[in-house]
């Protein structure tokens, strides 16, 4: 065991792990660097020649210390540096202004990290390093080694990327020092990845975080924003904007990125990555998200013919999510096959609920809004076989309209207009195949409507529009003659 008691500790260089080590501080413990300190980093686990996971320090335990930081006069510090590290265990430690450009806890390629019942506060921003993560997924590579180059040297790297981490009921947050406050950095993410290699079981779960600072001026912005990553779990946590312009999760698919052959140089460049495989499995769950503007809430973007795969964004409760007209949508997919977006509410929110841009085999059920400013559900590109089934939409100033949909499903919605216009339009043109059904919504509309409850475009040459309820619309609207309508009530 090492043991801190009550006082604090400068540590200017780098203090280095051996296995089966228990660090535990005292009620009143602090670490600190000062501007001497020949490195940023506390702790340091190696790994030297010892190839793959497991190859570093193991069982490591970090208990009730503080680190702390002077942004003011341009100290940071951060807690570990981990090269292939496994079995590492962090509750009751605070980390207070510890970063200007770098991370709390950098693990490159290490196994089964496990963080929590621990608070983070403050960031000094630096230019085009916003996105800067308090624990960054990183992999086993030379430019990403934080220790001092004395250490580094001793270092070989293999590509490995870091697997199983667990942040739980953690708090990120702003923090206030001689009148200056510094806003919280992105608490977990990846910015970097290597050819075949993938953060793969990563969970965020039980958290909360508030007054991140903006990212989205810079590369790699979102509260929490990932590439090459899968099995990712982000549940159960209450995130609070704070009015501030960012992503609350934004995944993004990059064709580009280190080459195995490159690791061990100081600064590759970003190249193709041959037989490219798209992130994967991605759960969005249970979250409480609060006053995100300005952007997106929910961005998830492959590339084409590299989309996305299993993204599924369930029961979360959006409030007062201002995040502008246009472009700009709650939840926005782009190149994603699979899409599952159900239980989730949005109250107060501005801006669109659901964007579609070429997507495959959507699910949009069950979800409700009581205020949007733009479209309800909308798509673009080319879309194959989507499905909006029982989703209330209320105080909508747009509707549901679809376009460039194969097989599209719209069933059992309940749609409010604010304005005059039609509640559900489906377009295709030129002609579109497959099947369209629009069958047992209601949809309504609060002013005079000289514009039918429902328009099916001439695109589409087989479908059925039956057992529908619009109230406040003279008729439906012109659609195809081939498009079967039977059943349907407009009063």
């Amino acid at each position: 065991m090492l043991w801190f008691p009550n006082g604090e500790y400068v540590i200017h260089g780098n203090v280095i792990l051996c296995d089966n080590v228990s660090i535990t501080g005292a009620k009143g413990a602090v670490i600190r660097k000062t501007t001497g300190s020949i490195n940023y980093a506390v702790f340091v686990g190696l790994a030297g020649a010892n190839l793959g996971y497991g190859g570093g320090v193991k069982n490591v335990s970090l208990t009730g210390l503080t680190f702390r930081g002077n942004l003011g006069a341009g100290v940071s510090i951060s807690a570990m540096t981990l090269h292939r590290a496994s079995d590492v265990y962090v509750s009751n430690c605070r980390f207070l202004e510890t970063s200007q450009n770098g991370h709390v806890f950098d693990p490159l390629g290490c196994d089964n990290i496990f963080i929590e019942r621990s608070e983070f506060r403050g960031v000094k921003l630096v230019t085009n390093r916003s996105y800067v993560e308090a624990i960054q997924l990183d992999s086993s590579v030379k430019y990403g080694f934080g220790a001092h180059d004395s250490l580094k040297a001793g270092e070989v790297f293999d590509g490995t990327a870091t697997r199983n981490v667990t942040v739980r009921a953690c708090t990120f947050g702003s923090i206030t020092v001689g009148g200056i406050k510094y806003l919280a950095q992105p608490p977990l993410g990846s910015h970097s990845w290597v050819e075949g290699n993938y953060y793969t079981n990563i969970v965020f779960e039980d958290n909360d975080v508030s007054e991140v600072q903006e990212t989205t001026a810079d590369s790699y912005p979102g509260i929490l924003h990932f590439v090459a990553a899968k099995q990712v779990y982000i549940r159960n946590n209450r995130i609070d904007g704070s009015g501030i312009s960012n992503h609350f999760v934004r995944t993004i698919s990059h064709a580009t990125g280190t080459l195995l052959a490159d690791i061990n140089l100081d600064a590759p460049e970003l190249k193709p990555i041959p037989a490219y495989t798209p992130t994967s499995d991605l759960y969005v769950e249970g979250n409480e998200v609060r006053n995100c503007t300005g952007v997106q809430v929910i961005y998830m973007y492959g590339i084409s013919g590299k989309s996305l795969t299993n993204v599924n964004i369930k029961n979360n409760t959006l409030i007062n999510c201002q995040v502008g007209m246009g472009s700009n949508y709650i939840a926005h997919f782009a190149f994603v096959d699979g899409p599952v977006i159900a239980g989730n509410q949005s109250r107060g929110c501005g801006g669109g609920f659901v964007f579609l841009n070429n997507c495959n085999t959507s699910s949009v059920s069950n979800n409700t809004s009581d205020k949007n400013g733009w479209y309800a559900v909308t798509t673009g590109g080319t879309n194959q076989g989507i499905e909006i089934v029982n989703n209330t939409f209320k105080a909508q100033a747009q509707q549901i309209v679809l376009s460039g949909c194969t097989n599209p499903v719209v069933l059992g919605n309940r749609v409010e207009l604010t304005v005059g216009k039609s509640a559900i339009v489906i377009s295709g043109t030129p002609a579109i195949p497959g099947v369209v059904s629009v069958q047992g919504n209601t949809v309504s509309c609060t002013t005079t409507s000289t514009e039918g409850g429902i328009g099916i475009a001439a695109g589409y040459t087989k479908g059925i529009v039956l057992g529908n309820i619009a109230l406040g619309y003279p008729s439906a609207s012109s659609q195809a003659a081939t498009v079967n309508a039977a059943n349907n009530i407009f009063v």
